[in-house]
């Protein structure tokens, strides 16, 4: 800058501002796309993770909704297995006593013909 005049090194020194302004926008404009990718990513993340647990959760809530169905139903036909073992005996006992009943009528009736019978 020996040689140069005032004027030539105002411009100079103008450059020089203009080129750091310009470096300096640039690496803003590089940190801000940086900073936004990172976001955009963890925003991905972010959803990817609450997709994943959604996901999960749904799984759970469907397996103990199926395991819940297979207890209640083997509990039914367990109880209605027993019910019905237990109403068949109860049905059992009652047609032997009605047997019992009918045949100890029948007895009575062959006393009491035999008995008219003997009186003729």
């Amino acid at each position: 800058m020996i040689g140069c005049s005032k004027r030539e090194h105002k411009i100079i020194i103008i450059i020089f501002i203009i080129i750091i302004i310009i470096i300096i926008i640039i690496i803003i404009i590089i940190i801000i796309i940086i900073i936004t990718i990172t976001i955009i990513i963890i925003i991905i993340i972010i959803i990817i993770i609450i997709i994943i647990i959604i996901i999960i959760i749904i799984i759970i809530i469907t397996i103990t909704i199926i395991i819940i169905i297979i207890i209640t139903t083997t509990i039914i036909i367990i109880i209605s297995s027993s019910l019905s073992s237990s109403s068949s005996s109860s049905s059992s006992s009652s047609s032997s006593s009605s047997s019992s009943s009918s045949s100890s009528s029948y007895h009575h009736i062959i006393i009491i013909s035999s008995s008219s019978s003997s009186q003729s």
